[in-house]
């Protein structure tokens, strides 16, 4: 770890369910895939030789809702008779809201079910055998990350380091690894995102200040300039300790100005709804 927050606070960090969604989402692992057999269900992860997927705007509205209820899709596929069939109901906790079926002789194809636009295509170019029937789930993206959380374990190797242990317990080697590099490659996005956004907040605040502080220089200039002019003064040599001292107060009112309009500046940004989530 390379952020300067502390590696508590970026253990914590990595430990986000917000963090793990951006990994399932990344990884399409709301989908889930396992082929059915005679006595149980075997997990498919990337060789399954179709793949579905849900729209994004009903894939977040699954998220939305996940506070008062869950939505998911349960499906099953197969081939025959040369055409692809899907079969599924939306499900709504544990009840069955309302079941579809759809056939269709070439992929891509797209249909409508209860919960969103479900788009079918291959993937590469593996074979669907007639015999497989794939049993297919679509889940909320941040229900599959807390299951993800409670299966991962984020540690320092010691306190005297700045090294993180990441363990993952996954029902799929393949799967385990690749959610271990995304979270990796997820995390450093966040960091690099919020470093930037740290910094264009930042550079607003000082050309915005910088601003007032030209806008008041150039005033004070005129104004002695002007008084130089109106009274021919061309030495202020007795006075240069009370000049001193004037101006040291005016570099301290100044800076105790600067510190109020910045406070202000972020009580205005902290009080609208729009920065409710925003980085400050």
């Amino acid at each position: 770890l390379t952020n300067s927050t502390g590696i508590d606070n970026e253990v914590e960090v990595l430990q986000s369910r917000v963090l793990l969604r951006d990994v399932v989402k990344d990884l399409k692992l709301y989908t889930e895939y396992r082929t059915q057999g005679r006595i149980g269900t075997t997990i498919v992860y990337q060789n399954q030789p179709v793949s579905i997927d849900l729209d994004p705007q009903h894939l977040d509205s699954l998220d939305f809702n996940l506070l008062e209820k869950t939505q998911w899709l349960k499906m099953k596929v197969w081939r025959e008779n040369k055409k692809y069939i899907v079969e599924g109901s939306a499900m709504e906790n544990k009840d069955e809201l309302k079941a579809f079926i759809h056939k269709a002789d070439t992929l891509p194809t797209t249909f409508k079910t209860p919960l969103g636009i479900i788009t079918m295509t291959k993937n590469g170019n593996r074979e669907f055998e007639d015999n497989k029937t794939y049993l297919v789930t679509i889940r909320p993206p941040m229900q599959v990350a807390t299951d993800y959380l409670e299966q991962l374990t984020v540690a320092p190797t010691s306190r005297l380091t700045s090294i993180a242990e990441l363990i993952l317990k996954d029902k799929d080697y393949r799967r385990g690894m690749d959610v271990l590099r995304q979270l990796n490659i997820c995390y450093n996005r966040q960091a690099n995102a919020d470093k930037n956004e740290v910094a264009l907040r930042t550079e607003e605040f000082i050309n915005d200040r910088m601003a007032k502080i030209n806008e008041e220089l150039g005033s004070t200039e005129s104004e002695i300039q002007k008084f130089k002019q109106q009274n021919a003064v061309t030495s202020l040599a007795d006075a240069s300790q009370s000049v001193q001292m004037s101006n040291e107060f005016s570099a301290r009112l100044s800076e105790a100005n600067s510190q109020v309009q910045m406070l202000d500046y972020l009580r205005e940004y902290v009080n609208n709804p729009k920065n409710q989530y925003a980085i400050i």
